[in-house]
């Protein structure tokens, strides 16, 4: 009750977000941070209901810039970007869209091209948590980021911040990062060699908590509550014994 939660990257895996989402009560505050669809087969319609549902708060992540970017475009007449695109999973969200209509796919377009790309959240505790899509460096503002280092989208697309610490000072003692993006699973091979692969896990580095569980491929995802950083972990089963294994 009047727990606040954050989830990412479930990627069209509807029956993920269902648990989620009956798991949640009325008064529970949900952080999607972003890549609701692609690769999955159900991603507009966990978008609709995201969108429906007053207890999410809903970031923008990369897969949403990507929709949002090759859609308007569909609707002038143009595909200038949709085969990167579909090359990164797009085809079945891309399938589902076509079927609405001008109306609905416009309407649908301007809610997702208007998310926030970023929220702060300050527990009764006294900590803070910076959510975003992609994870961050928190002493450079995305602005900064794209000026002066050339990383344009940060909070969608980046993961040049795999590595750095917890900025130095005593403001930053206690502010924390939570993120999607990156699978756990790639983190953990690529930056992270000296710890053993561990799939069904949350990966937590000093200050960072990437939440990103592969879904789509480990038919898993996660919740973190924002206060206490204890994790509940939901599976699909019944797609893990189709697809999965």
């Amino acid at each position: 009750m009047n727990k606040v939660y954050a989830c990412s990257d479930l990627h069209g895996m509807y029956n993920l977000w269902a648990q989620i989402r009956d798991y949640c009560d009325e008064t529970d505050t949900i952080y999607f941070l972003g890549d609701a669809a692609d690769r999955g087969p159900d991603g507009v319609r966990i978008i609709q209901e995201l969108l429906k549902d007053s207890r999410a708060k809903y970031l923008k992540g990369n897969h949403e810039d990507m929709l949002v970017t090759c859609i308007s475009e569909y609707l002038m007449g143009q595909s200038n970007h949709l085969s990167w695109w579909i090359g990164n999973g797009g085809s079945p969200t891309y399938d589902a869209l076509i079927t609405m209509s001008e109306d609905e796919i416009r309407m649908l377009v301007q809610k997702l091209d208007s998310l926030p790309r970023s929220e702060w959240y300050r527990s009764p505790a006294g900590h803070r948590v910076f959510l975003t899509h992609a994870g961050t460096d928190l002493e450079f503002t995305e602005w900064e980021l794209h000026t002066y280092f050339g990383r344009k989208d940060a909070y969608l697309w980046d993961r040049k911040h795999f590595g750095a610490g917890r900025p130095e000072g005593e403001e930053w003692k206690n502010v924390f990062q939570v993120h999607g993006h990156t699978p756990v699973q790639t983190e953990r091979m690529i930056w992270r060699l000296k710890n053993p692969a561990t799939p069904e896990t949350i990966f937590y580095d000093e200050h960072k908590y990437n939440i990103d569980m592969g879904a789509i491929w480990s038919c898993r995802t996660a919740l973190i509550d924002l206060d206490t950083f204890e994790t509940k972990y939901f599976y699909d089963m019944e797609t893990f014994k189709e697809t999965c294994i």
